[in-house]
This record gives C-alpha cells, structure tokens and sequence, in this order.
C-alpha cells in the first residue's frame, strides 16, 4: 500500500511538472530513478500511462484516468493533513479534566470556564474528586493534582504550589481549649478521604515551626462536607490557605502558621500535546498564581 501511494503522488507530479526533467528536480530524484518508478507503475498496472517524446509526455486514456485518481487521493492527504492541524490551531472539542474538590472548585473550573467564554465550541467535562483517578482507563486529558505521579506514561510539569493551614468555627474555638502541640491529639479533627486517622502536620512562622498530632473523630470523602462539617462547629479542618477567603465562617486556629509549600503538578498522557491541552494548563497555571500570590 505505502508503495501504491507513493508511486501514485510521484506520477501526479511528474504530469503536472509537464517533463521529466523538471519533475525529478522538484523531487529531489535523478531522472532515471523517477524513470525506473514510472516504469515499474505501468509494469505493476499493465497498462501504458504516458506517451513520451524529446520534446513532450501526453497522457494516454488510461492514464488520464489514473492521474485524476491520483489528484484524489493527494486532495485526501492534504486534507487530512490540515485537520490535524486546524484541530491544533482551534481551541474546539471535548475535554476531560480532573482535580480534587479544592483545586477544581478554586482553580480548575473558574479557569476553564475563562476559556469556554472566549471559546465557546470547548466542550469540558469536568471530574471533581479527591481520590486520583487512572488517566489512561478513565480517558482523562488532563489531570490537575498535588505531588508528582509515579506513572512513567504520564507527562507532568509543576504549575505552582499552595499552603495548608488549620481552621475552625468561632463555635469551636470557643468552647474547646487553645490548640497546641501538646493537646492536639485531644481536639476532634475532621479528616478528609486522603487524609490518615493520625495525621502529623507542621506549621511555620517566620521564626518557628510546630508539629500538631491529629487523630480523627469526624470522617468525610471530599473537601466540601471537611468544610461543611467545620462551619458547623464540628471540629478543626486541615485545608488550603487560599480557601478561607471565601469562608466568613472559617478562621485560622494559628493566625500567620501555615505548612511548608504543597507542589501542584498539571499531568497528562499526550506526547504532543494538544493545543487545547496546552491552553488549558497554562489558564489553570495563571489562575493558580493568582489565586495564591502571597504564596508563589
């Protein structure tokens, strides 16, 4: 088949050159090699395509015949050819993005829906979950998540970071005691799916750090009933910093502690990568920046 095709687009442009001279320069060939092809055509077709003089080529009816099947298939290359391309050129078509509950209601979606106003043929499913997914089995185009993957196949690059910090309602803090080091494993810490029963976390100052011990006694699967469950006075949470800008209910346990630097990493399997891919990182990476400024 490769041998068809090529022996087909090379007789199309040695008519159209009108000589075989001028054909085989516009090829980089010899003419005998471009000679030898239009020979073995006509062998492996058994019939005669060209009349050639000194001076001319005339196509025979058969050839005539030929060469129009050979103008079709070359329109078909090249409009394949420029699909693929105006697909890279075109911000168009679906895609399948994934974060967990803090990064795709803060991050993800507000940046995505950016690029679905200015372009409006972007048809994005978006997948909220705190759990990593598998890219590949879930046919994800993008996934937008804290720390690198392990998974060789995948292509990922570090698109910003953000902090942690400890929250609670008024209600709670007033009625528990001061939260240190030395009690915390007393207060009732509201855990999120990933995180463990017993979880050490560490907050820093500009001068000192502090390591707490949290044991759970309050349990939920996402980010939005962790938060939920803390404006109802339930406990304390351990949440991203940028959050409590929209939480008038939430306030930090230890103003002006946060963790050291949690890594965002925007990860996909293409190799290229999609222009819709690309802008969709770089709108979630500048949404990201902005987000948490202080802290980029």
């Amino acid at each position: 088949m490769q041998d068809h095709l090529r022996h087909m687009l090379l007789f199309r442009t040695l008519v159209d050159a009108g000589t075989l001279t001028a054909a085989a320069e516009q090829l980089n060939l010899s003419k005998s090699v471009l000679s030898q092809h239009l020979k073995a055509l006509e062998q492996a077709l058994g019939v005669q395509l060209l009349q050639r003089t000194t001076r001319k080529q005339i196509l025979t009816p058969a050839g005539q015949e030929f060469y129009c099947r050979c103008a079709d298939i070359e329109h078909l290359v090249d409009a394949a050819w420029q699909t693929a391309r105006d697909s890279q050129q075109g911000l168009s078509g679906p895609i399948r993005i994934t974060a967990p509950y803090a990064l795709m209601d803060s991050v993800v979606a507000p940046a995505i829906a950016k690029l679905v106003v200015q372009h409006p043929d972007i048809e994005p499913d978006l997948m909220a979950e705190d759990k990593q997914v598998n890219l590949i089995e879930q046919r994800i185009d993008l996934a937008v998540r804290v720390g690198e993957s392990p998974d060789s196949r995948l292509r990922q690059r570090r698109i910003g970071h953000f902090t942690e910090t400890l929250v609670a309602s008024d209600r709670y803090l007033h009625n528990a005691p001061a939260v240190t080091p030395e009690n915390s494993e007393q207060h009732h810490f509201i855990r999120n799916a990933w995180q463990g029963p017993r979880t050490a976390v560490t907050l820093m100052d500009k001068q000192h750090s502090q390591t707490f011990t949290l044991r759970a006694s309050r349990h939920a699967n996402n980010l939005n009933a962790v938060l939920a469950l803390a404006r109802s006075g339930a406990g304390l949470a351990y949440v991203p910093q940028f959050l409590l800008s929209g939480e008038p209910l939430l306030q930090q346990v230890l103003p002006g502690c946060y963790s050291p630097e949690v890594n965002v990493y925007a990860i996909h399997p293409y190799q290229p990568v999609p222009r819709l891919v690309q802008q969709a990182i770089q709108e979630i990476e500048g949404t990201l920046q902005r987000l948490c400024g202080d802290d980029v």
